[in-house]
This record gives structure tokens, C-alpha cells and sequence, in this order.
């Protein structure tokens, strides 16, 4: 049962609410045909307090967990 944990800072907010990135990212879990859609968990978490050297403005990161000896 993969876990894919999607991280973004609060300025992306928008982007990643008001576009079909959370539905996409499912549809592409489900494409590769490792996962059973019924296995697949997919949240997203928003960050407000977060520190990025350089000129970087936000940040998007996704994790994705799968525990090993599983078979769904």
C-alpha cells in the first residue's frame, strides 16, 4: 500500500488546489500497474513556516512510501 505524501509552502496553496495536480498524481500511481487504486493513500500538507536559501519563493516535494514485503 504506497503512501505518497505531497509537501508544499503556503504560497502554492492555490496552485495545487485549484489545479487537477492530487487527481493526476493518483492517475499516474495507478498507470505504472503497481499499485491496486483501492491500495493508493494520497494527502497533501501545506507549510507556512518554512526557511528556502537563495531565491527560491516556495517549494513542492513529494514522498512517496512503500513498505517493503507488501504486496498490494
Amino acid at each position: 500500500m504506497p503512501h505518497c505524501i505531497v509537501s508544499y509552502s503556503s504560497p502554492l496553496q492555490k496552485t495545487v488546489t485549484d489545479t487537477p495536480f492530487l487527481p493526476s498524481l493518483f492517475e499516474t500511481l495507478c498507470s505504472v500497474n503497481l499499485f491496486s487504486p483501492n491500495a493508493i493513500k494520497l494527502r497533501s500538507q501545506t507549510y507556512d513556516e518554512y526557511y528556502l536559501g537563495g531565491t527560491a519563493t516556495g517549494f513542492i516535494h513529494c514522498a512517496l512510501h512503500i513498505l517493503k514485503g507488501r504486496s498490494e
